[in-house]
């Protein structure tokens, strides 16, 4: 009678920890997925951007399957691309950097638009007009696009490295420098002094990410 209370409490302990191994298993599995969920958004919204634009004519009619190339002025990077019915064209996601664009279709000019700067999470517009002329024929335009941009309405702005590197930070706490932005103010209380918390465009800085 003894050995089987002794054998049932022996498998009950061994129930109750294979019962908490498991659980610590499944705990540390739930991390790590939601560690590597977190890793991978992140990833993709490090430094990345788009270009988007509409080829017209001369008359300002939309161009549509014409040839669009992308090329990246400071890798190489060429990618290729034809507008859609309504003379759109979308390079999306890129990285930060400069780019051209090159535009042809029968009947115009090759058209070349230089000095597309593409920042962090920027959608990047150039519009190119084509020019009636030879295929052989090419318009260079050097001169960067417009600042203004109307794809979205949210406002940003990128701190260069220079910057970052050159500014006189608080035990070199980068959040500090994203006060220096407009529209952003510290947050209040000797948190946001301490840490460099700060409420931007009326956000509370519990809200940033």
């Amino acid at each position: 009678m003894f050995d089987m209370i002794q054998e049932n409490l022996s498998v009950s302990l061994q129930a109750s920890r294979l019962s908490r191994t498991i659980k610590t298993i499944g705990s540390l599995a739930v991390f790590l997925f939601a560690l590597l969920s977190m890793t991978s958004i992140a990833r993709g919204q490090a430094d990345q951007g788009a270009i988007t634009g509409l080829v017209t004519d001369s008359t300002g009619a939309a161009v549509p399957g014409a040839d669009v190339t992308l090329t990246a002025t400071q890798t190489g990077l060429v990618l290729q691309s034809k507008t859609d019915p309504s003379g759109n064209y979308v390079f999306s996601p890129l990285k930060i950097g400069v780019y051209k664009i090159t535009v042809t279709a029968p009947g115009f000019s090759a058209t070349t638009q230089e000095n597309i700067d593409v920042q962090v999470q920027e959608r990047a517009t150039a519009n190119i007009q084509l020019k009636t002329g030879a295929s052989n024929e090419t318009v260079t335009v050097t001169s960067a696009p417009p600042l203004l941009q109307t794809e979205s309405g949210s406002t940003g702005q990128v701190i260069e490295t220079k910057a970052i590197n050159d500014t006189p930070l608080n035990g070199r706490n980068w959040v500090f420098i994203a006060q220096l932005a407009a529209g952003v103010a510290p947050a209040n209380g000797a948190r946001g002094q301490k840490g460099g918390d700060f409420n931007a465009n009326g956000q509370r800085a519990e809200q940033n990410n």
